[in-house]
């Protein structure tokens, strides 16, 4: 278990390394000078020298990356350009709400679509079967923003009920936790009810049934522990495209989440802010990825030592 460990987290460190090189490399190749949009277009050839001087953007690329890097092994992730101010006191807010927002519209579609899932396929083939993959179907093709806005319109303008945007208690969390959800409900819906499917054909179920176990104890015992093992692999990949993916969902509700930050830092050239906050974003996709292989190795066996 111990080298099955240490070897995740040697791959880990790996692709973190391979990422910082690409952002590093996509940031430079994107047109557009920041010391052009900090001097606003105004500045003479010898002003813009100087700024770009003081960047440190008149070194060769692989210097400025080389400084980029060891800075960020030391926990240094720069200074934005625009504000003036560490990087890092700028993401960490930003990113805790996005993780905020994150987490709980996962946590709604994954408990939504399990229960959905399980109950699909217990009943394979009958009317609720067909309704939760209509459901599942619909919430996967249904862009996240765009269920904002309908959420907006209908239960903050017409009904009252929630805030239109704006980061506020549970209140505030509801309508743009929703629209997040729809993808992850989905997802879990279709992936758990194939997963019921499979399972309910082996051997030890229908063992479990003839020694007369009940049907809720042979599903929730022997049917869903098994199942959840590809959703449980599916939702550590889902859990960063959902991080990664809200800006639509921040944008719409005005959420101070680190999606919108990466906007505007694209926006202003920001290159400190946009290498940092695609790293950081990276490193929770990566490492809830090697979250989710510890837990299914642990989980089963046949992958730890296959």
């Amino acid at each position: 278990m111990t080298r099955f460990w240490l070897a995740r987290i040697v791959r880990t460190a790996a692709v973190l390394f391979g990422v910082s090189v690409v952002v590093f490399a996509i940031m430079r190749a994107i047109p557009g000078d920041p010391a052009v949009i900090l001097l606003g277009g105004q500045g003479t050839a010898q002003d813009l020298q100087r700024v770009r001087q003081s960047l440190g953007l008149d070194q060769p690329v692989y210097v400025q990356f080389l400084k980029w890097f060891s800075q960020i092994v030391l926990g240094n992730l720069g200074t934005s350009i625009f504000t003036g101010q560490p990087v890092l006191t700028e993401i960490v807010p930003r990113l805790w709400a996005s993780l905020e927002l994150a987490g709980f519209g996962t946590g709604i579609g994954v408990t939504i679509g399990l229960a959905l899932g399980v109950f699909a396929g217990a009943r394979s083939q009958t009317f609720f079967d067909h309704a939760a993959t209509l459901v599942a179907v619909f919430t996967i093709s249904m862009p996240a923003f765009w269920l904002g806005i309908i959420l907006i319109y209908v239960f903050s303008v017409l009904l009252g009920w929630f805030p239109t945007g704006g980061q506020g208690g549970l209140a505030s969390l509801v309508l743009p936790g929703l629209s997040i959800a729809t993808w992850t409900l989905g997802l879990v819906t279709r992936m758990t009810r194939s997963g019921v499917l499979d399972v309910l054909g082996h051997e030890y179920v229908r063992t479990a049934r003839a020694k007369g176990s009940s049907e809720s104890r042979v599903m929730y015992r022997h049917v869903l522990r098994n199942a959840l093992l590809p959703v449980i692999t599916v939702l550590g990949v889902q859990f960063g495209v959902v991080l990664s993916s809200a800006v639509g969902v921040e944008v719409v509700f005005a959420w101070p989440g680190i999606a919108r930050q990466i906007t505007q830092a694209i926006l202003e050239r920001d290159y400190p802010m946009i290498q940092a906050a695609v790293l950081i974003i990276a490193s929770v996709f990566v490492c809830s990825n090697l979250l989710v292989d510890l837990l299914v190795g642990y989980l089963d066996p046949r992958i730890r030592y296959g």
